[in-house]
């Protein structure tokens, strides 16, 4: 069986690079070359394009090395590729970006290596995947979609992120929450699934239970339970954002009386004003409506033997959402 590793090097300020070399030094000791593809910000080796090839390729198994960014791509690449969903590969996730919230999510190995036994011996665990669907094309997910606040938070975090790479992702999000707070606060009149609109913070629907490498923003969330969990909060005064924020990185945010919290498989979001959205850390130009969809169980991970009693409690499921 040929390994292929898709690699970007330039992920979380040079751990992808690092994670290269381990690769390279781990199968030598079998007398096995892998095959590493390295990952360019364009031309035929996007990690969209690579992850395209690998599916049309017909590897079974490939491992990616990066953050959520590049496991998006991969799998966009995949589904691009016309390949039938249950052919697509299985993917061995090695954790190099700053967040890495989706690896974590999924009950990936920290270190590099066990990934690597992983991706040779471990099992095959079905995840839940989304599709956002929008005027003039469709994008894929596998973590977070969002809307409004979050959205600009994430495109002021990234130019944090550059200016001031030395400070940590949750400094760079909570000094970009800050700093949108201080300035003039943003509310978006959205309606979901054609409800009775409403002023409205932000709407994230997420897959797992954290994003942005510090929120639990869903804890409660199940990835493979077929339905995605949303998180909806009314506008607020300035300072109660903040201090709903934090209460966000702890997870105990859910009880708040402007917090509504949800389970779906589909969601339409519409606005009478472009609405800011992310998806997996990609800042989207605004759009006035929004189709989410769940693929469930659509995604193959490659995990520990210990991923499904680990990783899948049981939750009280509610699939209509209560937009009030």
């Amino acid at each position: 069986m040929e390994r292929l590793f898709i690699v970007n090097c330039w992920s979380g300020k040079g751990r992808g690079l690092a994670c290269k070399k381990i690769i390279e030094k781990w199968y030598k000791k079998s007398n096995i070359k892998p095959i590493i593809r390295l990952t360019a910000a364009d031309g035929p080796n996007t990690a969209f394009n690579l992850g395209k090839r690998a599916a049309q390729e017909g590897f079974e198994r490939i491992g990616i090395v990066g953050g959520d960014g590049t496991y998006h791509l991969v799998v966009s690449g995949m589904m691009a590729s016309n390949v039938p969903l249950r052919q697509l590969p299985a993917l061995g996730l090695i954790q190099a970006g700053t967040g890495n919230n989706f690896a974590k999510n999924v009950g990936t190995p920290k270190n590099p290596i066990e990934v690597l036994k992983v991706i040779e011996n471990g099992c095959v665990t079905k995840v839940d995947f989304g599709k956002l669907i929008l005027k003039n094309e469709e994008k894929y997910f596998l973590n977070v979609v969002s809307f409004g606040f979050d959205a600009l938070i994430t495109e002021v975090a990234k130019k944090f992120k550059g200016k001031y790479w030395f400070f940590s992702k949750k400094s760079h999000y909570l000094l970009a929450a800050l700093g949108e707070i201080i300035k003039e606060m943003q509310f978006y009149q959205i309606s979901v699934n054609g409800q009775e609109s409403k002023e409205v913070l932000l709407v994230a629907v997420v897959n797992g239970p954290t994003y942005g490498a510090i929120f639990r923003i869903t804890p409660d969330a199940d990835l493979q339970d077929g339905l995605f969990d949303v998180c909806c909060i009314d506008r607020v005064e300035k300072m109660k954002v903040l201090a709903d924020i934090i209460q966000v990185v702890e997870g105990t945010h859910v009880n708040l009386p402007e917090v509504a919290m949800s389970k779906v498989s589909f969601l339409t979001i519409a606005s009478q004003e472009p609405l800011p959205c992310e998806i997996d850390g990609e800042v989207l130009p605004a759009e006035k409506e929004y189709k989410v969809e769940v693929i469930p169980k659509g995604l193959k991970i490659l995990t520990p033997l210990i991923f499904i009693e680990a990783q899948s409690p049981l939750f009280v499921r509610t699939p209509e959402f209560k937009f009030a």
